[in-house]
């Protein structure tokens, strides 16, 4: 079992980092503004689902190989980018009829299972974030207190826990101050285009990561 300590600074790390803006907070408040907050939530779920396949490839030692290999590494990443930049201008091309179809059927199983699966391999093919499990996690894990694998999955269900409630608190801020936007149907072309910008960002933001 961790020491509660050693627990206490975790939680605080991890809602520290959590709060610090970056790619999935860019994410989930892109996909609020174009969605509303359900497609918010689906976000971050999809995110934190990609967390616990860190956590349990890191557990398992698949993360050290990747993080070890420059080609596995690189692979990982451009697979990452090319499908952040093909999102990206897919939600700019979309047609005016689409939008309003797209509008029709957003509260459907496949339109829920789209945003989260979106963000689930985003999350998982940012390598990225393999890095940042081995070099975070284990500062805060103590053989001596028992299995070191049963730690590590502690850890990265907290830090996927976490991540759903902060930015479940963005989803709520960015919906209530982006209200009339979201439901304004003649602003919905120009919010899937600022969707499809920001993935391209993202995606090349991730093509330009580096190993170190």
């Amino acid at each position: 079992m961790i020491d509660p300590t050693r627990l206490i600074t975790y939680l605080t790390a991890v809602i520290a980092l959590i709060s610090t803006p970056g790619p999935g907070q860019t994410l989930v408040v892109t996909q609020s503004i174009a969605g509303g907050h359900k497609a918010g939530i689906l976000t971050s779920l999809g995110l934190s689902a990609g967390t616990l396949v860190h956590t349990s490839a890191a557990t398992l030692g698949l993360s050290t190989i990747v993080a070890e290999s420059a080609i596995a590494f690189t692979v990982i990443k451009y697979f990452g980018a090319i499908y952040l930049v093909y999102l990206g201008v897919k939600a700019i091309l979309v047609q005016e009829d689409r939008l309003s179809e797209s509008r029709v059927t957003l509260a459907t199983l496949t339109e829920n299972r789209r945003i989260f699966t979106t963000a689930l391999v985003i999350s998982v093919l940012n390598p990225k974030e393999i890095l940042f499990f081995l070099a975070f996690l284990p500062q805060f894990i103590d053989p001596s207190k028992g299995s070191v694998a049963l730690q590590f999955l502690l850890l990265g269900f907290i830090l996927a826990v976490v991540g759903v409630i902060l930015e479940f608190l963005l989803i709520l801020a960015t919906c209530t101050f982006m209200r009339r936007l979201i439901q304004n149907t003649q602003f919905a072309a120009w919010r899937q285009r600022i969707t499809g910008i920001v993935f391209v960002g993202l995606g090349i933001h991730l093509a330009l990561a580096s190993q170190k």
